[in-house]
């Protein structure tokens, strides 16, 4: 059966640690929100991470070199691998998971980094962000292809 949007948010914050990622409901609507907006066709990445990984080959067709993973577990390590970068706004997403505060500010972080998720459109992930969380049970029950 396959892993749901929930499932892996659970899973990445378990993964990560309380030190990295607060499990708190923000977080799970930010992380479920996220894997919405990516829509990713990739096996196992729901983020539509780039960062190349000992199992991983390139999503066939994809220009920004999008990875498919064999496993969850392969991804959530190339998610917090690439998180720990000190470039391309990632720390600011880092920050806004630790805090686990706010999904609209975790998006805003987002988008604004070179993720490329919601293409630098902090209005667009917000949307996203809330309609996720006015309707979060239909959104996190979403399959993850390749899981």
């Amino acid at each position: 059966m396959p892993t749901t949007y929930a499932q892996f948010a659970s899973q990445l914050g378990i993964k990560a640690g309380a030190e990295r990622i607060a499990w708190t409901h923000s977080n799970a609507v930010l992380i479920v929100a996220w894997c919405v907006a990516e829509g990713s066709p990739a096996s196992c990445n729901p983020l539509d991470d780039t960062q190349v990984m000992p199992g991983s080959w390139p999503l066939k067709g994809n220009s920004a070199n999008v990875q498919n993973y064999t496993t969850l577990d392969e991804a959530m390590e190339a998610y917090l691998r690439t998180l720990e970068g000190p470039d391309y706004g990632y720390p600011a997403i880092a920050e806004q998971l630790k805090a686990g505060t706010c999904a609209c500010t975790g998006a805003e972080a987002i988008a604004n980094s070179e993720w490329g998720t919601w293409f630098h459109n902090p209005k667009a992930a917000v949307a996203t962000v809330v309609k996720v969380n006015a309707n979060y049970s239909a959104y996190a029950r979403i399959p993850i292809p390749g899981s």
